[in-house]
């Protein structure tokens, strides 16, 4: 069967988000997050593991238990087993009413509705429950990332233990349903995380507070890179005023940044950046190579104190710690353009959505629908001796020490001083979000941008094309042509382009009724390659199904990719793609690598990139599907290379033989990370059979490992290898090694020369044959004896070599069989060969192309069978 790799160059439909973020998040599927009802949460867990978790002195244990995980509303009634369940929170954990993490990918790779884990906050500070709830709409509401929110009553092992809020977790999974891609650095953000510059070294910032990093890492851990956030640091801190709006605006969403300072402020929420330099994430988007700041953890807003500081009244120009230093508050606010927005932002959404009128009647409504749940809440009265009486007070009154405001009182103190206190100046245009798509076939550009100002703007679009000179043309926003609605701030212009254009550089200048203009970017210019990818690779090699050729570095047979450089020039790759939909092209990020002309990269499709970073977030389909190689250009994804396959057959590969032929094939021998017609270099697999030793107590498998040292690695630095799958066979890959290369290995037990095979006596060896070698041994050769009797279809110490075979099947062994049988896939036999040695050439030269069975019997019984492909006469 063959299949052709179609190489081709394509813009896909794409935008970009560059003061704003994606509004994704408006189309998710709220089944979880189900606005004006209380879903229900059952947690059957058992009661040891219960115990364990409630145990004074275990508040600040992370450690997950398996338990079941029950939810239902009106639209759905699910089940998910094996879940992780721990505590979470802060001051929550040594609290009366515990808050809860969920995790669906602890034990397995489930997901719940797209979720990988959900928070269960008791909210044991808030008197009203409602507080938290109300910020995360806000937030909402001024269009920037926040997590979803909703309310539930928990029952764990069918006891009631209160109303709870359902938070969306914020990690990978959030930042793709907001910005479209989730392979940039995500970093949790939590005391003291101020943002001062510490110095040039990255490692600088990955100072820990209370055993964990105050900026955690929380995506790419193997790789483990913070330069991205010390460049950030560096320029936030370190360039001049002059300098200061233009340098940010390339690595930051100023604009997201100054909304949220609105709410941040209006709500009094001290315990997040500006205040107490806590509780945010900020996410390297990799769409626009921005950060985007975003919220964390609002339960102690809207009154609620623990300073003595009357954050209803606090000056919301002087908001910020006076204490100490908070950079990105300070600076951005002492810049005068910047000041100004906040101003009118802060302005505006009093207007809109921060007064009595709209949050009043919203309380009431939410109040409505918690009140009987929050009644029948005891554990809501544990912490503070709040009855249901002071949960109905609290709604118009102050209850003293931390509760400094009534939930609606604040809402109008906040609302009167904050106006008071508002200087309003006339603000030049503020750029919120830029689209761009390239349709009809590359021949229109659309750009689109969002742009807020008091009175209406004059926009144009200044493009160059092929460095032909400048020429301008209006954006509109009147609903017509491109435009999609009159009056919603997009101004919108679509650019014819002639057949011969190659690249396309533009920006946006806008100007408002008093001649103030804002220019899109304030440097520079957007700039477009619409024809040639700028290197040459190609998918030479994969492998769609994997059970029993190559191991990763955690021991498991994964799908697996290569990629190989078939320009002249050295090729990045760590600003390229790579996805099995070429509709998604930016589905995984490929690694800061550098591959030299001619070099190959291999690449684990697993859906596991916490593994490494060369583990994707996909897995291949064995039933055909597409992969492909793409490099983004502000946001603008050109196609590289791409390959179009069939069904394949398990453990087996399929590459290209000629790269001026760009074909595939299924290949006569797997050769991962080198290339397809290359005889001079092998693979080896290593399986290690432990069985044998833990039934005669020489090994643990819940407590030892094993590690192979060999002339490959010194025999030192082994490291550990790994039974994926729990059947006490040990599997480890050796890649990349020369023919006929005499290699001398042995096992042992936990890293120890004393446990080690054949104590004393010489080590195991073996010469590297081109293609794949599969070794298989019981550790130090002793073999269950009850085994055979016992046990059909037991691999044993042995490989076959080609696999796919065209004459000569070699067959090397350390175990005495009496014969080897051949059949066809109809069960027929074609040949009987005795076994006369550990090492055997049967000819097949004469067999027809085809699937044949290579069955092992020893004193009458089948003990193995191996599957064989004959590639023709």
């Amino acid at each position: 069967m063959k299949h052709l790799i179609i190489i081709k160059f394509i813009v896909l439909f794409s935008f970009i988000f560059q003061n704003g973020y994606s509004q994704l998040n408006k189309n998710l599927n709220d089944t979880v997050f189900l606005w004006g009802e209380v879903s229900r949460v059952d947690i059957l867990i058992d009661t040891d593991s219960l115990a364990e978790i409630l145990e004074p002195g275990n508040e600040g244990s992370y450690h997950e238990y398996p338990t079941t995980f029950i939810f239902q509303n009106s639209l759905v009634h699910d089940t998910v087993t094996n879940v992780g369940f721990r505590l979470r929170g802060n001051t929550s954990r040594w609290s009366a009413k515990k808050s809860f993490k969920v995790s669906f990918n602890t034990f397995s790779n489930n997901k719940f509705f797209g979720l990988e884990k959900i928070n269960l906050n008791g909210e044991h500070n808030d008197p009203s429950i409602i507080r938290s709830r109300l910020s995360w709409e806000l937030f909402e509401n001024i269009e920037l990332p926040a997590s979803r929110s909703a309310y539930v009553e928990l029952y764990i092992n069918n006891e009631y233990k209160g109303l709870y809020i359902n938070v969306e977790h914020v990690d990978e999974e959030f930042v793709y349903s907001r910005f479209g891609n989730k392979s940039g650095n995500l970093f949790k953000c939590l005391w003291p995380a101020d943002l001062v510059y510490l110095g040039e070294n990255p490692d600088l910032y990955k100072f820990e507070q209370g055993e964990r990093r105050a900026y955690d890492l929380c995506t790419n851990e193997e790789i483990d890179d913070y330069s991205d956030i010390a460049y950030f640091i560096d320029v936030l801190n370190n360039s001049s005023d002059a300098e200061f709006a233009t340098e940010l605006e390339k690595i930051f969403n100023v604009n997201g940044f100054i909304k949220y300072l609105v709410i941040e402020i209006l709500t009094g929420h001290w315990d997040a950046y500006s205040v107490n330099k806590n509780n945010f994430y900020l996410y390297h988007n990799l769409n626009t190579g921005k950060f985007e700041l975003i919220p964390y953890d609002l339960d102690n807003t809207f009154g609620i104190d623990w300073f003595g500081i009357d954050w209803g009244n606090r000056d919301i120009y002087n908001w910020a710690s006076d204490w100490e230093d908070r950079p990105l508050y300070d600076r951005v606010l002492d810049n005068e353009e910047y000041r100004n927005r906040f101003s009118f932002y802060i302005n505006k959404f009093m207007e809109e959505y921060f007064n009595e009128e709209q949050l009043f009647e919203n309380i009431e409504n939410i109040k409505s629908s918690i009140d009987s749940y929050r009644e029948n809440d005891t554990y809501a009265t544990m912490d503070y001796d709040w009855n249901f009486n002071d949960y109905e007070t609290s709604f118009d009154e102050a209850l003293g020490d931390h509760v400094t405001y009534g939930l609606k009182p604040y809402i109008t103190e906040r609302y009167n001083s904050a106006n008071n206190q508002l200087i309003l100046s006339n603000i030049f245009p503020a750029f919120v979000q830029l689209n761009q798509q390239l349709i009809n076939d590359k021949q229109t550009l659309i750009v689109s941008a969002k742009i807020d100002d008091e009175s209406t703007l004059n926009v144009k679009l200044v493009y160059e094309m092929n460095d032909e000179g400048q020429d301008s043309v209006f954006m509109y926003d009147n609903g017509n042509n491109y435009d999609t609605e009159a009056g919603d701030r997009f101004y919108t212009v679509g650019l014819e382009l002639g057949i011969d254009i190659e690249i396309i550089s533009y920006y946006i200048k806008a100007e408002d009724e008093l001649g103030q203009i804002s220019r899109y970017p304030r440097s520079e210019n957007i700039e477009i390659n619409i024809n040639e990818p700028s290197v040459q690779l190609l998918i030479s090699e994969f492998m769609a199904s994997n059970s029993q050729t190559i191991v990763d570095n955690f021991g498991e047979f994964d799908d697996w990719i290569e990629i190989y450089n078939a320009g002249t020039e050295a090729a990045f790759l760590g600003n390229k793609y790579l996805t099995d939909d070429l509709s998604k092209p930016d589905k995984w990020l490929l690694p800061n690598v550098t591959l030299a002309p001619g070099e190959y990269f291999f690449i684990w499709a697993d859906s596991d990139s916490e593994q490494g970073a060369n583990h994707t977030n996909f897995k291949l389909s064995k039933d055909g599907e597409d992969i492909g190689i793409f490099e983004g250009n502000n946001s603008i994804f050109t196609e590289i290379t791409s390959v179009s396959y069939g069904t394949q057959q398990s453990n087996y590969s399929s590459g290209i033989l000629n790269e001026d032929s760009q074909q595939i094939h299924f290949l006569e021998s797997i050769t991962p990370n080198y290339g397809n017609n290359d005889i001079s270099q092998g693979t080896v697999t290593f399986n290690v059979i432990m069985s044998y030793q833990q039934v005669l107590g020489n090994f643990n498998s819940t407590d030892d490992i094993i590690d192979l040292p060999g002339t490959f690695n010194n025999w030192s630095e082994a490291g550990q290898i790994y039974d994926a799958n729990n059947d006490l066979t040990y599997t480890y890959t050796l890649f990349n090694v020369p023919v006929n290369e005499h290699i001398e290995y042995k096992f042992r037990i936990n890293e120890n020369w004393g446990t080690a095979e054949f104590p004393g006596c010489d080590n195991r060896e073996y010469d590297v044959l081109s293609g794949l070698n599969t070794l298989r041994h019981w550790y130090n050769d002793l073999v269950d004896p009850n085994v055979l009797v016992k046990e059909i279809n037991i691999d044993l110490d042995y490989i076959i070599w080609p696999n796919p075979v065209k004459d000569q099947l070699f067959i090397k062994s350390n175990f005495a069989y009496d014969n080897i049988e051949i059949t066809d896939i109809t069960g027929k036999t074609i040949l009987i060969v005795k076994f006369n040695s550990f090492t055997q050439n049967i000819d097949v030269n004469y067999l027809k192309q085809g699937i044949y069975l290579l069955n092992f019997y020893k004193d009458g019984i089948l003990i193995n069978s191996e599957r064989i492909i004959k590639t023709g006469y």
